[in-house]
């Protein structure tokens, strides 16, 4: 899975390699929030992907198209 971060002010799609592990309120694309708001029962507050998203946002960036990515360590709120 990749979190997308979305903003305002963002000039280019933001692809996420940290992420908080709980805080969670608002409803997802299924109208669904984490049970008891956490994502990983048990896990640490900020999460980070194994995921290469720095290789993922190169690839974006390399495509053109008028796409650009930037890759964020900020898990932020």
């Amino acid at each position: 899975m990749v979190h997308v971060g979305v903003s305002g002010i963002a000039r280019a799609v933001t692809m996420e390699q940290v992420a908080h592990n709980c805080g969670y309120a608002s409803t997802d694309i299924l109208d669904c929030i984490p049970e008891d708001s956490v994502c990983k029962k048990g896990g640490m507050d900020i999460l980070q992907s194994d995921f290469n998203m720095q290789k993922v946002v190169a690839k974006v960036n390399a495509y053109g198209r008028g796409l650009k990515a930037e890759c964020s360590f900020d898990p932020g709120r």
